[in-house]
C-alpha cells in the first residue's frame, strides 16, 4: 500500500539527511568524525527539517540509498565533500521522546524530489536534541564521492 503525502514513515524505515561539510565535525586533519548538532538546526521560516525516504523507492538498500542521493543532487546543490546520514524512522523518533519533544515523520514529496520527507520536532534549537539527533544519524554515514 501506497503512502499518501502526509502521511507518517513506517517506523522501521530509514530516512536520509543531507549534511554539508560545514555541518560535518572534524578532526585536525579534516577527517570527519561526525556531525555537528547544527546540522538539525532550523532553517529560517521552516518548521521541519528536510529528509528523503529510502523505502519509498522499493529496492535494496543500496538502490534505495542511490536513489535518494540522486534526488537530493537533482533539488539541491550539494557540496562535493558533503555526507549522506541515515536513520531508522522509529530510532530518530525515540530519540525525540526521550528528550520531551513532540515529533513527526511524514511524506512530503517536492517538485522534483519523490522522496522528501519532513521531520517535524519542535526543539527551539536545544542544543542536547540537536546533539543527540547527530548522534543518531551519525551511526551510518556515506560521503558523497561514493556516488560517482
Amino acid at each position: 500500500m501506497a503512502i499518501k503525502r502526509g502521511n507518517s514513515l513506517p517506523g522501521q524505515d530509514h530516512i536520509m539527511r543531507y549534511v554539508p561539510p560545514a555541518r560535518l565535525r572534524k578532526d585536525e586533519d579534516g577527517n570527519v568524525l561526525g556531525i555537528l548538532p547544527q546540522a538539525f538546526a532550523h532553517r529560517n521560516n521552516e518548521d521541519f527539517l528536510s529528509v528523503n525516504w529510502l523505502e519509498h523507492f522499493k529496492k535494496d538498500k543500496a538502490s534505495n540509498l542511490r536513489d535518494c542521493v540522486d534526488a537530493q543532487r537533482a533539488t539541491l546543490n550539494v557540496g562535493k565533500n558533503c555526507m549522506y546520514a541515515v536513520a531508522v524512522v522509529d530510532r530518530v523518533k525515540q530519540v525525540c521522546v526521550k528528550k520531551q519533544k513532540p515529533v513527526r515523520i511524514v511524506y512530503q514529496p517536492t517538485k522534483g524530489n519523490v522522496a522528501h520527507s519532513a521531520l517535524h520536532v519542535q526543539h527551539n534549537e536545544d542544543l542536547n536534541v540537536m546533539s543527540d539527533l547527530a548522534l543518531e544519524f551519525e551511526k551510518e554515514m556515506h560521503p558523497n564521492s561514493k556516488f560517482k
